[in-house]
């Protein structure tokens, strides 16, 4: 092969590199957040936040986000410390994640697209299929999706009642709900 077939090929490789690369997404960490709420006593709510660890977009459309469950903040450290080692047993299950593929021409630039779609949320050792009301906006370089409405969550789909009885009773309380609404707001950015 001669000198400039070497060079052409060598070019090829790198733009179609550069082009992989510029069609990724990667999560902005601190732009992005996980909410949820827990109601304790038939009444009493309260709001909690999660941060992804990290996350992207693939160039096929892969939308994949990992979500750091001892990054959980509820306003009360010891609340934390309990929620991380009896609920999410953060030792053994550090990472709960989201995954979906998308068509991203199905996302023009400057609207905002409602969609609901199915997604496979991995928490707590349990998979399951999550059906999810998104916005998503699309401008230039980022991609912004924010929750339409919260994602009801069951407890026990994940494996998660037990340690919600066990809170319940080292507080004292009458009940503390199995039903969990989450929001997220997640931003891609080129």
């Amino acid at each position: 092969m001669n000198l400039i077939n070497k060079l052409c090929l060598a070019t090829g490789l790198l733009m179609s590199t550069t082009t992989f690369a510029a069609e990724s997404w990667m999560l902005d960490k601190e732009l992005s957040t996980i909410s949820f709420q827990s109601t304790k006593n038939g009444a009493v709510v309260e709001n909690h936040t999660l941060k992804p660890s990290n996350g992207s977009i693939s160039d096929t459309g892969k939308v994949t986000v990992n979500i750091a469950l001892d990054s959980v903040q509820t306003g009360i450290d010891i609340r934390n410390e309990r929620l991380r080692e009896i609920l999410f047993q953060t030792a053994k299950f550090p990472l709960a994640s989201i995954q979906k593929t998308i068509n991203l021409s199905d996302y023009p630039e400057g609207t905002v697209t409602i969609k609901t779609m199915d997604a496979q949320l991995s928490l707590h050792g349990m998979e399951k299929t999550i059906s999810l009301k998104l916005a998503v906006l699309k401008t230039g370089k980022t991609i912004q999706v924010s929750s339409v409405e919260p994602v009801l969550l069951n407890a026990a789909d994940f494996g998660l009642d037990g340690g919600i009885n066990q809170l319940k009773d080292i507080a004292k309380l009458n009940s503390i709900a199995q039903m969990v609404p989450v929001s997220v707001t997640l931003v891609f950015e080129q």
